[in-house]
């Protein structure tokens, strides 16, 4: 399976678990460690999803799984330390 089919997968399989709704994105990476298969979602409940079903490794990829969110709170510039 090349590179383009195992990020195709990736996406139906996903996909699928998170609903039509969700923010998927799936990219390949690199990092000390060799080859990786980044997935991005948007939210914790969806980075528990994909990290309950996808194992460390996929399709001889190592995994990351990255989520954001939007914080429910606001900071002022006083509230800020550099």
């Amino acid at each position: 399976m090349n590179t383009e089919e195992i990020i195709e997968l990736a996406y139906s399989e996903i996909g699928a678990l998170l609903g039509a709704d969700a923010e998927l994105e799936v990219k390949l990476g690199t990092d000390d460690g060799g080859r990786t298969l980044d997935f991005h979602v948007i939210g914790d409940e969806n980075a528990t999803i994909v990290r309950k079903e996808i194992t460390n490794f996929y399709h001889g990829f190592r995994t990351i799984i990255i989520f954001s969110y939007e914080p429910d709170y606001e900071l002022n510039e006083e509230d800020v330390i550099i």
